[in-house]
């Protein structure tokens, strides 16, 4: 059975959440969710992330419309292939089999409720997350940085975050992009994460969410690089233009 672009898409986002994406898969999520802007994207996570925190050996939570509609559409699958109880040395499987329920169960309650909200609550917003931190931009010795101003928002929970940001120079995506990096306490230094790549329109404020490409544990110091277009995989840091650090 092949694959669609959409089904692709929610594999990538899943992968990402447990696992890690290359840069390249990285790229492929942003192309695959402008073509399909239906696909909740944070909400999958956000849902992912409330499976991970999940004490061992204890039932997912889903909403009991979720859980109704999964019932009545797949009865004999749920007989055949209940939910495992979390393997200690290895959560990887039964996490991804949640989050492949927790998708068909948003697919199938926008199916069933149109014109009803996806199925699960709204993102929390990151500053309502219980460990959600943020942390102000100084600028370095780079000119494109001498003005910034702003501020990082991260909750490693739900491994999302977002930056605030004025006072960088607009950027011609032809030439150049401004990349984030993350660096984590449980990583090397010379393979800081890479949280995607952003332009800077000229003038006003900039909200830019970040997107890592594998999972953060310990967040240490978030950097904003230039790079070439699309961004690399491995910064040279040559062109350093402000840093976050965390406490």
């Amino acid at each position: 059975m092949s694959v669609t672009d959409e089904e692709r898409l929610q594999d990538l986002i899943v992968q990402r959440a447990l696992e890690g994406i290359t840069l390249d898969e990285a790229r492929e999520i942003a192309l695959l969710a402008e073509a399909y802007p239906d696909v909740d994207i944070e909400g999958i996570e956000a849902a992912i992330a409330a499976l991970d925190a999940i004490e061992l050996g204890a039932t997912p939570p889903l909403p009991a419309s979720i859980t109704s509609a999964v019932m009545d559409r797949l009865p004999k699958a749920a007989e055949v292939t209940p939910l495992p109880a979390r393997s200690g040395s290895s959560p990887l499987p039964w996490m991804a089999l949640a989050a492949t329920m927790v998708i068909a169960a948003l697919g199938w309650y926008r199916a069933l409720s149109p014109a009803a909200p996806l199925g699960v609550a709204a993102p929390v917003a990151i500053a309502q997350m219980p460990d959600a931190g943020r942390w102000d931009f100084e600028p370095t010795d780079d000119p494109a940085g001498q003005q910034i101003e702003g501020e990082v928002r991260w909750t490693t929970t739900g491994q999302r975050g977002e930056m605030q940001l004025r006072g960088l120079p607009k950027n011609d995506p032809a030439q150049e992009q401004y990349q984030v990096w993350i660096f984590d306490a449980t990583r090397t230094d010379a393979h800081p994460i890479d949280g995607g790549v952003f332009d800077v329109q000229a003038g006003g404020d900039q909200i830019v969410a970040i997107r890592p490409t594998l999972k953060v544990r310990q967040p240490t110091l978030f950097a904003i690089t230039i790079e070439p277009p699309g961004g690399v995989m491995v910064s040279d840091r040559e062109r350093l233009v402000a840093l976050a650090k965390v406490p």
